[in-house]
């Protein structure tokens, strides 16, 4: 790598250890190295909730919970369909 790619080589890095390997990186036993980079795990859940918290804190959305949805109007020629609870529409 260094000698095909020198200006990446810095980001990457060889593990060879097995136990390493294995164990916490959870690869079969026949794996004998990695070659490891820098990465991001995204947990969509958290994402959502996130940006859901932070719309409620700025009033930019009102969520109420336990609002049954009593119909739903979608007509084919319609651009949005019509929600109707027991609060009202939206």
């Amino acid at each position: 790598m260094r000698v095909y790619i020198p200006h990446l080589a810095h980001e990457y890095r060889v593990e060879t250890d097995t136990k390493r390997l294995h164990q916490d990186m959870k690869l079969p036993n026949r794996c004998v190295g990695a070659i490891i980079i820098r990465a991001a795990s995204v947990w969509p859940y958290k994402i959502v909730m996130g940006l859901l918290q932070r719309l409620i804190e700025n009033d930019e959305l009102n969520v109420r919970p336990h609002t049954p949805v009593t119909s739903i109007d979608d007509g084919a020629k319609d651009e949005v369909a019509t929600v109707r609870t027991s609060r009202g529409e939206i």
